[in-house]
Parts: C-alpha cells; sequence; structure tokens
C-alpha cells in the first residue's frame, strides 16, 4: 500500500494518516480537493478515494492522480456515510481525515496533525482552523465564516449541536471502531457521530491554525443554502433531541444546549413548512415542539440570538 513518508527527519515517527476523499459527480472541484492534499509538506499519508459511480469525468480526473491514490474504489454504494464507513473499515493509518470532493485542505494542515498526534498518544479529536468559503468563476475565494477561535472551535456538546465542522476534527480510527463507526439511520450522521463520541468522553486538543475550507455551492449537502436539505437538517436536529437529550449523565450545560438545538430547529422548521404551503405538517411539528420541551419558544429566541451574534462576528472578522 502506497504511503509518503517525505518531509521529516529520520528519527520522527509520525502516525500515518489516511484520507478518506469520499465523491460523486464532482468534476469541477475534484481536482482542487486531490490537489490540496498531494501539495501537503507533510507527505506521511495513505489516500482513498471511494467514488458513488460518478459519471461526469471525474474519474478521468481521479486517474491523473492514481499514483498518489493507495485505494480507488468506483460504485455505487448508497451514500456518503457508507462511504466512509468503508473507508474506516479499508485504511491502515492510524489518524482519519475526511475530506469532501469539494472542499480542500490548507497548506501545512496535515503537518499540524502530525505534529499533535505524535506529541499525545491519548489524544483522539484534534479540531484545527476551518472556514466556509465560496469560490468565483475567476477563481477568487470569497470567505463566508471563520471559525478560528478557540471558543468556537472546542469540542465541546454546543458547538458540535451549532457548527459540527466534521471535517475540520482529525479523528483516531480507534474511535470510529469503539463507537461502531456512523449511523446510516441519521441524514446528517457525521453530527449524530460526534455527539457520541463527546459523550464517550474523548480527549481532544484544538489548534486554530486554518487547516481545512468548506466550499458553499449549490450543490452542497450542508452549506448549499436549500430549503429541502436545510428542512432535513432540522428535522434531524429534532431527532437528536430526542434521542439524547434525556441522557442521564448530561451536565446542566448539555441539556441547555440541546433544548435550545430543539427549540430553534423546531420554529425554523415550522416556518419553513408554512412557506412550503405545508400548514398541516407546520402544526404538528409546533405540536410535537411542546410535547416535547414546554419551553421551546424561548429556547428558540436564545438560539436564534446566539445565531445573529455569531453571523456578526463572522461579518467582522471577513
Amino acid at each position: 500500500m502506497l504511503r509518503r513518508t517525505l518531509g521529516f527527519p529520520r528519527h520522527m515517527i509520525h502516525p500515518v494518516v489516511s484520507i478518506l476523499v469520499f465523491v460523486r459527480n464532482a468534476a469541477t472541484t475534484i481536482e482542487q480537493t486531490l490537489d490540496s492534499i498531494c501539495s501537503q509538506r507533510n507527505q506521511h499519508f495513505e489516500l482513498i478515494v471511494l467514488d458513488g459511480g460518478s459519471t461526469d469525468g471525474t474519474l478521468e480526473i481521479i486517474q491523473r492522480y492514481r499514483d498518489r491514490i493507495a485505494i480507488l474504489r468506483t460504485g455505487p454504494d448508497g451514500g456518503p456515510t457508507n462511504a466512509i464507513n468503508e473507508g474506516v473499515r479499508r485504511a491502515s493509518g492510524e489518524i482519519i481525515c475526511l475530506l469532501p470532493a469539494d472542499d480542500w485542505l490548507e497548506p501545512g494542515a496535515l503537518s499540524v496533525v502530525a505534529e499533535e498526534f505524535s506529541n499525545n498518544t491519548r489524544l483522539e479529536i484534534l479540531t484545527g482552523g476551518a472556514r466556509i468559503a465560496r469560490v468565483r468563476d475567476n477563481g477568487e475565494v470569497v470567505v463566508r465564516a471563520k471559525y478560528q477561535d478557540l471558543r468556537a472551535l472546542e469540542f465541546t456538546l454546543s458547538n458540535i449541536l451549532r457548527n459540527p465542522l466534521t471535517c475540520a476534527r482529525f479523528i483516531r480510527r480507534a474511535v470510529y471502531e469503539r463507537l461502531g463507526g456512523m449511523d446510516s439511520n441519521w441524514i446528517f450522521a457525521d453530527k449524530e457521530f460526534l455527539v457520541r463520541a463527546y459523550l464517550a468522553g474523548v480527549v481532544s486538543k484544538v489548534r486554530c491554525e486554518l487547516v481545512f475550507t468548506f466550499r458553499q455551492h449549490a450543490g452542497s449537502t450542508t452549506n448549499s443554502g436549500r430549503r429541502e436539505m436545510t428542512m432535513k437538517m432540522l428535522s434531524d436536529n429534532i431527532k437528536l433531541f430526542r434521542h439524547y437529550g434525556a441522557t442521564p449523565a448530561l451536565s446542566i450545560a448539555d441539556r441547555r444546549a440541546f433544548r435550545h438545538l430543539h427549540g430553534g430547529s423546531s420554529a425554523r422548521l415550522a416556518i419553513s413548512l408554512v412557506l412550503c404551503g405545508r400548514f398541516g405538517d407546520a402544526w404538528r411539528t409546533v405540536q410535537d415542539a411542546f410535547l416535547s420541551n414546554s419551553t421551546w419558544p424561548l429556547n428558540a429566541v436564545v438560539w436564534y440570538y446566539e445565531s445573529a451574534r455569531e453571523k456578526y462576528r463572522h461579518a467582522r472578522a471577513r
């Protein structure tokens, strides 16, 4: 199996990072994704590309990087969650890096990862600085949001529920194995997986340097802004509250975080359903919200107040 081991003194032992690129029909973005990996100073990685059966020229671009790819699989796979679980099973590296084919690693990202996991064998999740950006036709990167301070990046339940930043979190393969991987019963299985990891008490650390960029575009699952995808995410948030909100070991702060998530998601989902003309579904959403948590309107106000503060911070940071 191909591993790149350039860039470090011989006496230093660095863990291999298995980079899982999951892709389907991303011909316009996959080259930048692969370039961002192959240009890393730390070349101590294993590149696994899991293609869900692309038909738009994506595979032809991937083939240009074939000598850098340890594992290439193509064909229908049931979606990103199944692809990620397959990649983790096939990975030989100690550290897993998830990389959708529309996002990219920043220069020096893998060096940061190698340094932190080499220095602390107990470390299980490393969170790095991230940003959400739109790329214009001329290649200009327009930053929409930055996450480069400790308060926003800490591996807390509140942060996970508001901004999972999953792909900017580098996770030991052993964590996936211990928790049983991602659960395909969830639409946004990555957020649910991070909640499980948090509740399991993983050892985490933050490095605020920019290591990852999420691309905002119409085809993105989480950053497209499409109403139908947003509504699915809101429904999953409500499901998270119902599934984990009554966990006995939760702290007061964690219970509050779940209630705020539920309140904000219920309010926004009800409004979205009204805008779609689905008045009956909107009314049922409101009824269910009251049955689950009678204080949900107040929690919704708090959730959206915090969202407004966050947007203001992002606007000032641009």
